[in-house]
């Protein structure tokens, strides 16, 4: 597949439970390298916590998975949050859930229970999205032509990146892989093949769907 699901943005969420505070936080992330300073973040932040666990996935089909449960019970934390990005389908995903111990112990179960909503409740307030693999493609453009590209461009919702307008006009566009020939045959038909393309490198994008 060209595509994979990641959330949207960082995010937050604060729940109590028997005294306990939950504090959920999620990252996009693209590397492991991000973790450790993500945590130092969080540590800094909330230097009284009595626990920082948390949970990762790096890499296509959730190829790197790590978590910890930072001295709760074995099971009760990293491993929660983990089933819920195998569930979602979430890839490049960071959740970090800290906890203010309030005197009442949870158990086994509650634990669980908390802290898999703290980090849903984060994931919610983010948002997904869907990232696909592009080729980007750069077309010259007759001005000729322009204004009636333009349009077709916009109406059909391709992810225009960047128009630079010099003698003729230069448009970079986000081309799904596998509609790159019909793009070009689309393109070529539209304006009589008085267009140049050339193809650029491979980036994920979100793009609009069908």
């Amino acid at each position: 597949m060209n595509e994979y699901r990641t959330i949207r943005k960082y995010a937050e969420s604060k729940i109590e439970i028997e005294k306990s505070a939950f504090i959920g936080e999620v990252y996009p992330i693209t590397d492991e390298k991000e973790i450790d300073d993500r945590l130092k973040e969080t540590r800094t932040k909330y230097p009284d916590a009595s626990h920082y666990v948390y949970a990762y996935t790096v890499g296509r089909n959730q190829l790197v998975q790590k978590f910890s449960d930072d001295g709760e019970p074995s099971g009760t934390g990293g491993m929660p949050i983990l089933e819920i990005f195998k569930y979602k389908q979430l890839e490049n995903v960071l959740a970090i859930v800290v906890r203010y111990y309030g005197g009442t112990k949870l158990g086994t179960g509650g634990l669980k229970r908390a802290y898999s909503r703290a980090a849903l409740e984060a994931i919610d307030q983010s948002g997904i999205k869907v990232l696909t693999m592009c080729r980007l493609v750069r077309v010259l453009c007759p001005y000729t032509h322009w204004g009636k590209v333009q349009y077709e461009l916009e109406s059909n919702q391709i992810l225009i990146e960047n128009i630079d307008y010099q003698e003729d006009v230069f448009i970079t566009l986000a081309i799904p892989l596998d509609k790159i020939t019909s793009f070009k045959d689309w393109i070529n038909g539209l304006t009589a093949s008085q267009v140049m393309i050339e193809e650029k490198n491979k980036s994920y994008r979100e793009v609009k769907k069908d």
